[in-house]
């Protein structure tokens, strides 16, 4: 398992390094919070955000896998480093999350609405 991270850690940054960028370069600001859900519910939230800029467009990803969180702080170096925040949240019965993990089912119903709630989150620089 270990060697299959390392492999796909190489694999990212090697897709990064072959991807050109001519723009400016911007430091990142990582912050790590358990973010509440209308319900209650927290949810592990990690942001990435560029340094020296007050508005940036933010790409959202959710996953019900920390163990690649190696991947995703790859994509919040080098996604920030391109001017554009990160923000990556552990699904609701995940395995940060203090409920059983029931995919499809507990994170997207009409009552726990997970992935909305993640998207109103005001992330100001």
């Amino acid at each position: 398992m270990e060697e299959m991270m390392r492999q796909a850690q190489e694999s990212y940054r090697q897709e990064y390094a072959s991807m050109p960028y001519d723009g400016p370069v911007y430091g990142c600001r990582r912050e790590e919070l358990m973010l509440p859900m209308q319900d209650g519910v927290r949810l592990y939230t990690e942001i990435f955000k560029p340094e020296g800029l007050a508005q940036f467009p933010v790409l959202i990803q959710r996953s019900c896998y920390p163990h690649q969180q190696p991947l995703y702080e790859i994509n919040g170096a080098e996604l920030t480093r391109r001017g554009y925040g990160y923000v990556v949240q552990t699904c609701r019965g995940g395995l940060t999350e203090k409920q059983r993990l029931q995919f499809y089912k507990n994170d997207g119903n009409q009552r726990n609405i997970s992935g909305f709630c993640a998207l109103v989150v005001d992330i100001k620089g």
